[in-house]
């Protein structure tokens, strides 16, 4: 079987300090866990289906390294002055609305949530790799 990446990319779009996804390998299926939006009993109810289908945690916020992503986006510019503005927003207060104010204004926006999704695709299928999924 084969499970969907466009899935995973969906996931891990919605992904925040508070879910986490699972996939599981056999029916592709994907179940969301938020501790903010759901009681105690039907976490544990989650975890204990969980344990006995053997599902595979999804990749999280802090394995995305999502801050990281605007940082590698700025590094592959050529040198000009979009680039020392996007690498001076990166390294100061208000960091992402500024990278967001200046992606807008030197028309970087298209190219900005093209590196995204590559990024996102990338983590996606190294994580099927990594835990020997095929995917389509």
């Amino acid at each position: 079987m084969f499970v969907s990446i466009e899935d995973i990319l969906d996931a891990m779009e919605m992904m925040d300090q508070y879910s986490e996804f699972f996939l599981n390998e056999t029916s592709g299926e994907i179940i969301m866990v938020n501790e903010m939006s759901m009681s105690r009993n039907e976490i544990e109810a989650i975890y204990d289906r969980l344990d006995a289908d053997g599902y595979f945690k999804l990749p999280t916020q802090y394995d995305i390294e999502d801050y990281n992503i605007p940082e590698d986006f700025v590094n592959n510019l050529p040198h000009s002055e979009a680039k020392d503005f996007l690498e001076n927003a990166l390294s100061g207060q208000g960091t992402f609305e500024q990278f967001r104010q200046g992606i807008e204004s030197y028309d970087l926006v298209d190219e900005w949530y093209q590196f995204h999704d590559n990024a996102y695709r990338t983590i996606a299928e190294n994580w099927c790799i990594d835990n020997e999924l095929e995917y389509e």
